[in-house]
């Protein structure tokens, strides 16, 4: 179950966990970084199996794109980065000097259940919610 909502503003917010089965992938709800600093995303999971991380953006009334994917290295994409653990299951996007255009929604995903479990975090602004 996905809330979704429509934000803009000068901060920074990065929904709803979605996990299924006895796997699941965890991400914080939200996350606040006033415009200009550097955003951090963590995901969590307990998928022992997993080959590739993936994170996933996806604006207001778009499509979600992907974003960055790795395995087990630092991966970069222009003000985006993202560190893969595999020891400890997880990985952190972050999001240097975050700009209103970024808010979006975020979700991660593992390999090879990416079509199964996902989680999401909402990148958001001061403006209201939507449901």
């Amino acid at each position: 179950m996905l809330t979704s909502f429509f934000l803009a503003g000068d901060i920074i917010s990065v929904c709803v966990t979605v996990g299924l089965d006895a796997e699941k992938i965890d991400q914080p709800p939200f996350i606040n970084s006033p415009e200009g600093d550097k955003a951090v995303l963590t995901c969590n999971h307990d998928i022992t199996n997993a080959n590739s991380m993936y994170w996933y953006i996806q604006h207001p009334n778009k499509a979600p794109e992907l974003l960055i994917r790795g395995f087990d290295k630092t991966i970069v994409n222009g003000r985006f980065l993202m560190d893969v653990n595999r020891e400890d299951a997880l990985t952190n996007l972050s999001i240097s000097d975050s700009r209103t255009e970024d808010t979006a929604v975020y979700y991660c995903a593992v390999q090879p259940t990416v079509t199964q479990r996902v989680s999401c975090t909402r990148l958001r602004g001061w403006a209201g919610l939507l449901q």
